[in-house]
């Protein structure tokens, strides 16, 4: 899984919708570009407050991610993702990452932008009311030699193979009194496409290359 961070630029864009289906630009962009937030592997210390609960297209992305670093059923549920697909099984080590997220841009798809889209991705993966959300993500660890020391006091060795097995109860002191101070943002931000289905928003597509640039912005 990658992981992101950092923004700027705000779009606020009037969104026509069809009777019953919710709201104006503030309830579909309630969160501005450029402010910062965090997601961690507690939600108590992660900013969202609506992870699980897709009400806004942000709360789809972050679910999303949730979903994928926490490896949890009901939040991935929400997203309509099974983790027991998933292939990979989140070592300790990482568990002690922290993961900040800024807004760069978002917008909500007009039928002229089907038609630029089109040039990178297939129309029929877009539609109009869609939404495109690109944040940019920081991931922050903690420096190895102290993680390494915290595993030779609990006298685990090779402290290597240790850092990469995964997280039981008998791993609590593990990286203790080892901050996430080791950070690193993504050069380009990672770009989620959303869409309201059945009144909840969903990620329909994920992309990390720049898929959606250029006049598509403008």
């Amino acid at each position: 899984m990658v992981f992101r961070i950092l923004a700027l630029a705000l779009f606020l864009v009037v969104l026509s919708v069809s009777a019953g289906e919710a709201g104006d630009a503030a309830s579909v962009f309630p969160a501005s570009a450029g402010e910062q937030e965090t997601l961690t592997f507690d939600p108590a210390t992660s900013s969202s407050r609506c992870i699980g609960n897709p009400v806004t297209p942000l709360c789809a992305v972050e679910t999303y991610e949730a979903c994928y670093l926490w490896v949890d059923k009901k939040v991935c549920a929400a997203m309509g993702i099974d983790p027991a697909t998933f292939t990979f099984t989140t070592g300790a080590y990482f568990k002690l990452g922290i993961y900040h997220y800024r807004i760069e841009t978002q917008k909500v798809i007009d039928a002229e932008d089907v038609a630029l889209v089109a040039k990178d991705l297939d129309k029929s993966k877009v539609s109009p009311g869609d939404v495109v959300i690109q944040l940019r993500w920081e991931s922050c660890a903690p420096v190895d030699a102290c993680v390494f020391e915290s595993l030779r006091r609990k006298g685990c060795e090779p402290v290597a193979l240790c850092a990469i097995m995964p997280m039981d109860d008998n791993d609590r002191a593990f990286g203790e009194g080892c901050p996430p101070t080791q950070c690193g943002t993504e050069k380009d931000p990672q770009t989620y496409l959303v869409r309201d289905i059945g009144g909840k928003w969903q990620v329909v597509g994920w992309y990390a290359d720049k898929t959606f640039h250029g006049e598509f912005w403008e």
